[in-house]
C-alpha cells in the first residue's frame, strides 16, 4: 500500500515539474491532420476559435465525437482525415493524473493554386466537400469583381458577360467556354466567409487557336450561339468581315434555330461561297472563338433504275450559275451550261435534260448513260462528281402472279397423267385392303368356328351309344 501511495507521489511530482508541451500545426484545407498522443493521455479536448466553450472529443473510456484514434506500433495518433476551418482550434490532452500534457495550436489554411486552361474550354472548380447550399464564389480580375455563386445559386448568370455560363452541381462549379477575359483570382468560401480554395486562372496560349472545320460541298454547318454570345462575324478572302447574326437577312440556306443553351447558327447545305472565318464575340466585346471552313468536291456513286428519271441536286446553287458535265470512255459532252441544257440536239440525250431550281433531271436514263456527270459553278469550281449504279429491284406483282399461274399450268399440262396415276393407286389400295381383310378372318379361330361345315342333304346324323364312344 505504502509502494502505491509512494508511485502517485513520485508521479504527480514529475509531472508537474514537466514544462507544459504547446505546438503550432498548420494544415490545409481538406488535408488530414494527426496528433500524437501520449502513453499517460487520458482525454483529448478541443476548444474551437470561433467558440468559448469546450468539450472532450475523446477519452480511453467512449468513442470519440470527431475523428479516431489510430494505433502505430507504441503510439496513439489522433486523426481527422479531412479538415474543415470547424477544425480549427486548441486540442489540449489530460494524463491521468488531471493534469494538461500537451496543447496543439491547430490552424486551417486556405487552398491555394495556380490553374491553366486552354481557351474554349470549361473551368471546374471543387467544392471540397461543403454543401451546395454554404458555397460562395468570388471572382478578381484585372478591371472589375462579381460574386458568381452565393448560397449555391449561380448569381453570376445575371452578370454581363456570363450568362448561363455558370454551372452547379452538387460537388463542382464550372465556368463554361473560358477566354482570356476570364484570367484572375477565383475565391471559393463557406457560410462563415472562410476562404476554402483560392484559384489564380492562367491561360495556355491565350492567342486564340483557329479551328479548322471541313465540310464537303452539300453538306450541314452547325456553329454553336449559346446565350453567352453577342454576335456571330464572317469573312473570307472575297468578303470583307460581316455580321451573319445577329442580322435582319433572311436567307433560305443560312438560319439561327433553338434558343438559350441550344442555340445555332445552321448553314445547309454548304457551298464553296461559306469558305471562310467564323469568329464569335462574348458580350465583352471580345473574340471568344475562332473556325475557319475549308470545302471540299463531293464525290457520289448513286443507285439508279433503267428507265427511271436520275436526279443531281444543285445543293444550294443558283441555276444560272451551274454546268454539267457528262465524261466517259467515248464522250465529253456538256449537258448543262449557266442552267441552260444545251446538249438536247445531241442524239444520245435527245430531249431527255431537265433544269429545274433545284436539280438537274436525266430522264428514262439507260445503261448507255454510264459515266460521270461532273457539276460546276460559275467560277468553274467542282461542285459534286455523280456516278450512276444500275440496281434491279425485283417486281413483287409479277412474282405474286407467277406463283398463282404454276399449279395452274402443270395441271393443265399434266392433269391427264396424275389422274390416272391416282386413280390407279387408289384401285390397287382397295384390292390390297379386301384380299387383307378375307386373309384375316380366314386366320381368325373364332370366326372359324362359327363356319362348321354342314351334313350333306338326305343324310340324317348317326348318333353314337355311350359305348361307342
Amino acid at each position: 500500500m505504502w509502494v502505491l501511495w509512494i508511485l502517485l507521489l513520485t508521479g504527480n511530482f514529475i509531472t508537474e515539474s514537466w514544462s507544459l508541451d504547446v505546438s503550432h500545426l498548420s494544415v490545409t484545407y481538406g488535408q488530414q491532420l494527426s496528433i500524437t498522443m501520449m502513453s499517460v493521455t487520458d482525454k483529448l479536448e478541443f476548444t474551437s476559435v470561433n467558440k468559448e466553450q469546450s468539450y472532450i472529443i475523446w477519452s480511453r473510456n467512449a468513442q470519440p465525437k470527431k475523428g479516431k484514434v489510430i494505433s502505430s506500433g507504441e503510439e496513439n495518433h489522433f486523426v481527422i482525415k479531412s479538415v474543415t476551418f470547424d477544425d480549427q482550434g486548441n486540442y489540449t490532452q489530460w494524463n491521468l493524473w488531471g493534469k494538461v500534457g500537451s496543447v496543439h495550436l491547430v490552424k486551417v489554411l486556405s487552398k491555394r493554386r495556380i490553374q491553366g486552361c486552354v481557351p474554349g474550354k470549361n473551368l471546374s472548380i471543387s467544392m471540397d466537400g461543403l454543401s451546395k447550399d454554404d458555397v460562395k464564389l468570388q471572382f478578381f480580375g484585372k478591371d472589375f469583381n462579381l460574386t458568381l455563386v452565393e448560397h449555391g445559386l449561380p448569381v453570376g448568370n445575371n452578370q454581363f458577360g456570363y450568362w448561363g455560363r455558370i454551372h452547379i452541381t452538387s460537388k463542382s462549379i464550372q465556368v463554361l467556354i473560358v477566354d482570356g477575359s476570364d484570367v484572375g483570382k477565383y475565391i471559393l468560401s463557406d457560410h462563415e466567409n472562410n476562404t476554402v480554395t483560392i484559384i489564380i486562372l492562367s491561360m495556355f496560349n491565350c492567342e486564340l487557336q483557329p479551328t479548322q472545320l471541313k465540310r464537303i460541298h452539300g453538306q450541314q454547318l452547325i456553329i454553336k450561339l449559346p446565350i453567352w454570345y453577342k454576335k456571330l462575324e464572317f469573312s473570307s478572302e472575297k468578303e470583307k468581315q460581316s455580321v451573319l447574326w445577329p442580322s435582319c437577312a433572311q436567307h433560305t440556306r443560312k438560319y439561327v434555330k433553338g434558343s438559350g443553351y441550344k442555340r445555332q447558327f445552321i448553314i445547309n447545305p454548304v457551298t464553296y461561297n461559306d469558305q471562310g472565318t467564323y469568329t464569335r464575340w462574348n458580350y465583352r466585346d471580345q473574340v471568344s472563338s475562332v473556325f475557319k471552313l475549308e470545302v471540299f468536291t463531293a464525290t457520289h456513286i448513286k443507285d439508279c433504275e433503267d428507265g427511271k428519271t436520275f436526279t443531281i441536286s444543285l445543293d444550294g446553287l443558283a441555276k444560272e450559275d451551274v454546268t454539267l458535265l457528262f465524261t466517259n470512255e467515248d464522250s465529253n459532252i456538256t449537258l448543262v451550261e449557266h442552267g441552260l441544257p444545251v446538249n438536247n440536239s445531241h442524239n444520245h440525250f435527245s430531249e431527255r435534260i431537265q433544269v429545274t431550281s433545284s436539280d438537274i433531271q436525266v430522264l428514262n436514263i439507260g445503261v448507255s448513260d454510264m459515266g460521270n456527270y461532273t457539276l460546276t459553278d460559275h467560277e468553274g469550281r467542282k461542285v459534286k462528281v455523280i456516278t450512276p449504279h444500275f440496281v434491279y429491284k425485283a417486281k413483287p406483282l409479277l412474282a405474286l402472279l407467277l406463283l398463282l399461274l404454276i399449279p395452274a399450268l402443270i395441271c393443265c399440262c399434266y392433269g391427264d397423267k396424275i389422274y390416272k396415276k391416282c386413280t390407279r393407286s387408289t384401285t390397287t389400295t382397295a384390292a390390297s385392303t379386301t384380299m387383307s381383310a378375307v386373309k384375316t378372318e380366314n386366320q381368325n379361330p373364332l370366326l372359324a368356328d362359327k363356319k362348321k361345315p354342314k351334313a350333306p342333304a338326305g343324310r340324317t346324323p348317326v348318333k353314337q351309344s355311350p359305348a361307342q364312344k
